[in-house]
Formats: C-alpha cells, sequence, structure tokens
C-alpha cells in the first residue's frame, strides 16, 4: 500500500503544473514573476477567444489557470492537473502518473490493520 507523503504528493502536482507552464520542473522553484510571464505567454497561446474553433480551448484556459495558482501556491485541491487525457491533450505528449495520496481507508488499513498480527494495530 501507498505510504502518505503529503510533500511527494505536492511536489508531483508542482511539476506537473510547471510543465505545462512551458516551465523546468527540475529546476529549483522559479520566481513569481517567471511563473506569471510563462502563464501569460500560454494563455495568449491557448485562450478560448484566440483559438474559436478548438473544442477544448477551454478546457486548456482552465488548465493554464490552475497549473498558474498551484505553481504559486495559491490552489488548495487540483482538479484539471490530475486528469491525464487533458493534461496529454494540452502537452500534446504522453505523462507521468502523478504521485498520490492513498485514499482515507488505504491510510487507515496501512496505519492501524496488522494482518499478520492479526491486530487491528500496527504499533
Amino acid at each position: 500500500m501507498p505510504t502518505l507523503d503529503p510533500l511527494a504528493t505536492f511536489r508531483s502536482h508542482l511539476a506537473r503544473a510547471l510543465r505545462i507552464l512551458g516551465l523546468d520542473p527540475q529546476q529549483i522553484q522559479p520566481e513569481e514573476n517567471r511563473i506569471k510571464y510563462a502563464f501569460h505567454c500560454q494563455m495568449l497561446a491557448h485562450h478560448p477567444d484566440r483559438n474559436p474553433g478548438n473544442p477544448r480551448a477551454h478546457d486548456f484556459a482552465a488548465l493554464l489557470a490552475e497549473a498558474h495558482n498551484i505553481a504559486l501556491g495559491q490552489a488548495e485541491t487540483p482538479y484539471l492537473i490530475l486528469q491525464d487525457d487533458v493534461v496529454e491533450a494540452f502537452l500534446q505528449e504522453p505523462v507521468e502518473p502523478l504521485i498520490d495520496a492513498p485514499t482515507y481507508e488505504e491510510w487507515l488499513m496501512e496505519r492501524f490493520l496488522d494482518l499478520d498480527g492479526k491486530s487491528i494495530w500496527t504499533y
């Protein structure tokens, strides 16, 4: 079962958000002005008003806005960057699966259920 590591989950979401914005996720956290500039450049290219024939332009604009908020630390619960099909359509290449936090039930079983020792406590 996966272990609960919120920091790894956050880093995974942040790396995907930076990649959507066209920034290198391997470099140290870019400064705010660079994130904003990348967001505006990408939004100019993918805005629905500039791409009226693209049926996914609204999804791409929303994805960019969410990636911008995640990169700046303003979004708490990502939604669109978790959807691989939307991100793959935007980037036009396959994406790696995100490191995701376990569900509450998985966390409970990992933390409190010891099947080998026939106990509900693991410690």
